[in-house]
């Protein structure tokens, strides 16, 4: 964010408004919500605030689990007086990148390799004033969402403990176990790991080879 003139006298009057087509998301993955637009978000500015800096902020929380995005100032959003501005999916889909989100209740290892436990989420979305670096919030909308995962796809080639030489072309194979009424996509990433490592130490702390 960048502060350039400030409007001192105003009343600051803003709402956030985010709006979700859909109850029920088999994870809150930032990829997910990019490709699927799974959310649509907007500021009012019914007094033309303007000069003003905002960052977003979300939490998911369920009975025994709750996560928190940091907020973001190099994502920040500048108020220029229009009467409503649009929340571009982007910044939005930015909250829930896992890197940048705290967890309570559930690991960042188990997160990554299992997502989030099956359940209804309260999930609330905050605008911030990062102005003066005061993080004061100023709106908070929240929605209730149901997460239910399906059983992921069954890779049918190469099958576990294949070892395929550098100089080959692997071609995979795989068929779907879900039924459910929303969109599914499918991202699969290729990583190595070492021989003391576990899956999810994998996911955690390395890179992938290959993202398709």
């Amino acid at each position: 964010c960048q502060n350039g003139w400030i409007q001192t006298n105003y009343i600051q009057n803003i709402d956030l408004n985010i709006q979700s087509g859909y109850v029920e998301l088999p994870s809150f993955s930032e990829q997910e919500i990019f490709r699927q637009s799974y959310y649509f978000g907007q500021i009012v500015n019914p007094g033309r605030v303007r000069g003003k800096n905002y960052a977003l902020k979300v939490t998911m929380k369920s009975s025994n689990v709750m996560i928190t995005s940091r907020v973001d100032r190099s994502s920040c959003i500048t108020l220029y007086g229009e009467a409503v501005k649009v929340i571009d999916i982007g910044k939005i889909a930015r909250l829930f990148r896992v890197d940048d989100l705290v967890f309570q209740g559930v690991t960042k290892e188990e997160y990554l390799v299992n997502g989030l436990p099956d359940g209804l989420y309260e999930v609330c979305f905050e605008i911030v004033d990062v102005t003066f670096d005061a993080d004061n919030s100023v709106s908070r909308r929240c929605l209730l969402q149901q997460v239910k995962t399906h059983n992921a796809p069954v890779f049918t080639y190469p099958r576990d403990n294949t070892v395929l030489s550098m100089k080959e072309n692997a071609l995979f194979q795989w068929r779907p176990r879900h039924i459910t009424a929303y969109p599914v996509s499918y991202e699969y990433m290729i990583y190595e790991y070492q021989d003391n490592w576990s899956y999810g130490q994998a996911l955690a702390f390395d890179k992938p080879l290959a993202r398709f």
